[in-house]
């Protein structure tokens, strides 16, 4: 096996930071089904297409104001509770991907803007984490949870031998919030761009991707679109030039000793004494209300106990929970119970992972299943609630179709899945993989799906984006729905694939 080496983005050249985000698990940081690659769509039109050469003035139809359009990025929502609070992740338009990487990765920019990183990361008491990074022997999201498991929960367990408290907060609905005039302030100061606000070429690059920003958002200069590395990495641009203001306030403040960790937009404050910490996040609140931001009051707690503070709750609960089950159901109830006190827990992931290995070895494991359709139950009421678990829970629920669900049932059960499902409320991401399991069973026709992405794997006419604007010699290629695998779609296994959903294959965070 391969040994691992996990890279920070900021360790590359520009031309390896290009390579790093046309990569499809940069394009998209949601686990998706196997036929579905957009990045290589992506990568396609960059190479093949363009020959390496973008320019939206070349690439845009004479008159066409992509800013006055508001479908040009395909919307992607997932529901997070099951009822009324949603996310809206965003399959970005591929020539605004390609034209911004284009943009921040140019050798000359790239190099410019690893010198601002340098400035926000001089003082040792501020500590970000949050930046992309590359997973040699992985996938980069599974190098990305190690680097915070490392960095944020071990580091914080080690600063209890010097620090006394800890408080910890989170900036409310932070991607939505980000004012995209703001990162010409990040790239050249607030005071710079103020001073030259008539000399736009005085602050040229933020100006380009301030413009840039708002071409592929209908214009608005509030938000930045959710779900790729590349806004990930636009993100600690900004919160990193938050840092660096910070350390200059706090530099000029008695406050006594300090460490703060980030994770991009969490923070850990640790002090010797309360008001010192109150004091700091005093400061840094007024700090982000003059960026638009506001923080989390009812996240917002201080401690005096920093190691369980350090460590999630919902990790800590889980080790006095009962583990020891004979059955599948009954394991899968205690689940249920637990994901009702902490919905999203990563701890479902890693033990729903547990329950797709053991349906392969029951003999080993001496689990047995009292009856299927109960646990296919339990399972499809926890997916509703908590969409994180969606790729590992159709996972599961692949393999009891498979193993348990003789063939003349398999599609009575699949409908009475489906719906269920249509109660939720903006269910994309968990229709996409409601689909994924109805493919291979030669099911996927029965379904009237509500979400473009679901309707075209599905063989109906349409696109993902609004290619209005875009000049006629290259609509064609951004018509052909590539990003579609239909090789892969047609070959499916009808047990979802481990590749498909797991972002660890060696790691179990104690």
């Amino acid at each position: 096996m391969e040994k691992e080496e996990i890279k920070n983005i900021l360790s590359f050249s520009g031309k390896e930071a290009r390579a790093f985000f046309l990569k499809s698990e940069s394009y998209c940081n949601l686990e998706l089904p196997e036929y579905i690659d957009v990045g290589k769509m992506v990568r396609n039109l960059f190479h093949d297409i363009l020959h390496g050469q973008i320019s939206l003035d070349a690439i845009k139809s004479p008159g066409c104001l992509p800013e006055t359009l508001s479908d040009i990025n395909y919307a992607l929502f997932t529901n997070k509770d099951g009822h009324y609070e949603w996310r809206k992740f965003q399959f970005i338009h591929p020539v605004f991907y390609l034209a911004l990487v284009d943009l921040i990765t140019k050798e000359e920019n790239w190099q410019f803007i690893k010198h601002r990183f340098a400035l926000y990361q001089r003082n040792p008491a501020i500590k970000a984490i949050g930046l992309p990074v590359e997973n040699s022997a992985g996938k980069d999201k599974g190098g990305q949870i190690k680097n915070w498991w490392e960095h944020i929960e071990q580091e914080s367990i080690k600063l209890s031998l010097q620090y006394a408290y800890v408080l910890q907060t989170d900036i409310t609905n932070c991607y939505p919030s980000i004012y995209t005039h703001s990162f010409a302030w990040a790239l050249h100061g607030k005071e710079f761009v103020k001073k030259f606000i008539e000399k736009t070429s005085r602050y040229q690059l933020g100006n380009d991707i301030d413009k840039l920003l708002r071409w592929m958002q209908y214009g608005q200069t509030n938000g930045i679109p959710q779900g790729s590395a590349l806004m990930d990495f636009m993100a600690e641009l900004l919160l990193g030039y938050i840092d660096n203001r910070l350390s200059n306030i706090l530099n000029c403040t008695e406050v006594g000793k300090y460490h703060i960790l980030r994770y991009r937009d969490d923070y850990k404050i640790f002090t010797n004494d309360p008001l010192s910490g109150e004091k700091i996040l005093v400061l840094l609140n007024e700090l982000l209300t003059e960026f638009g931001f506001k923080l989390n009051a009812k996240k917002t707690i201080c401690s005096d106990c920093i190691i369980s503070s350090s460590i999630k709750e919902d990790k800590l609960a889980w080790l006095s929970y009962n583990k020891d089950f004979q059955s599948y159901q009954g394991e899968l109830l205690n689940l249920y119970v637990f994901s009702k006190r902490y919905p999203n827990s990563g701890r479902l992931i890693s033990e729903l992972e547990h329950v797709y290995n053991d349906l392969d070895v029951q003999q080993e494991t001496k689990k047995y299943m009292q009856d299927p359709i109960v646990v296919l139950a339990i399972l499809v009421d926890m997916m509703i609630s908590n969409p994180r678990i969606y790729p590992i829970c159709s996972a599961v629920i692949s393999k009891i179709i498979f193993q348990y669900i003789p063939d003349n049932a398999k599609e009575c059960i699949l409908s009475e899945i489906y719906n269920k499902f249509q109660y939720v409320i903006n269910n994309a991401y968990l229709e996409l993989w409601f689909q994924r399991i109805a493919i291979p069973l030669g099911l996927d026709h029965a379904y009237k799906y509500k979400h473009k992405i679901c309707q075209l794997i599905q063989g109906k006419e349409g696109i993902l984006w609004n290619n209005s604007w875009v000049k006629e010699k290259y609509v064609d290629s951004l018509s052909k729905n590539s990003w579609l695998l239909l090789d892969k779609k047609n070959k499916v296994s009808p047990v979802i694939n481990p590749l498909e959903f797991k972002v660890f294959f060696n790691y179990d965070f104690r």
